[in-house]
């Protein structure tokens, strides 16, 4: 059920001053720390799979997944999967998965260049990652959004319910309940999914706890 809240008039002393406040957040996040982060991607990834190292990394992914994987098509149906499995990741930096030394070192500098291209993305280093969840990746991932119309939609509810919820609570009350709402939906969703390779960011969770 959505409150449209005509009920309390916009007045000077009314104005949500914290509402608008995280609404700017998310939005210069959105139009300037992540600005480019797409065509980033598309770079990284393209240098993945141009360089070699989906050739390397996509049958030895199948020996740490302990699953048979046909190859070639998993180097680019699986790709985006590979590379954000932080604990492969790992193993591949200590060399546990390599045939040989030399194979290991191939592999490192090919992706010391990949690296520095994902290490580039702002989205990637702090998407809040069940493999890897810290405090900073869970308060950033917050303020992020995967595309426009996820911040537009996470926007207007924002508005919506954090314009009422904040007249009854008052500012610091208020703020403290949506960070902790945002933070506590991290630790929920890292326990849920804990050791996928996979992420999350947005501020859903934050907006669900407002509306509760």
């Amino acid at each position: 059920m959505l409150i449209v809240p005509l009920h309390r008039p916009l007045t000077r002393a009314s104005v949500p001053w914290i509402t608008l406040g995280i609404l700017l957040l998310n939005v210069f996040v959105y139009f300037v720390l992540q600005s480019g982060d797409g065509r980033r991607h598309v770079a990284a990834m393209e240098y993945y799979l141009a360089s070699g190292l989906a050739g390397i990394e996509a049958p030895l992914y199948a020996e740490h997944r302990g699953a048979g994987v046909a190859a070639p098509q998993a180097e680019l149906l699986q790709g985006g999967l590979i590379v954000n499995d932080r604990w492969f990741r790992q193993r591949l930096q200590a060399g546990e998965l390599f045939a040989s030394p030399e194979d290991w070192q191939r592999w490192q500098g090919l992706e010391a260049v990949h690296r520095d291209l994902r290490e580039r993305i702002f989205t990637d280093r702090y998407l809040l990652h069940p493999q890897q969840p810290t405090a900073i990746t869970a308060l950033v991932a917050m303020f992020m959004h995967g595309d426009l119309g996820h911040l537009l939609g996470n926007m207007v509810f924002l508005l919506l319910v954090g314009f009422l919820v904040e007249g009854v609570l008052g500012g610091w009350r208020y703020l403290l309940l949506y960070l902790g709402s945002g933070l506590g939906a991290s630790v929920a969703y890292v326990a849920w999914a804990y050791g996928e390779p996979m992420g999350a960011l947005g501020a859903s969770g934050a907006i669900a706890g407002l509306m509760g």
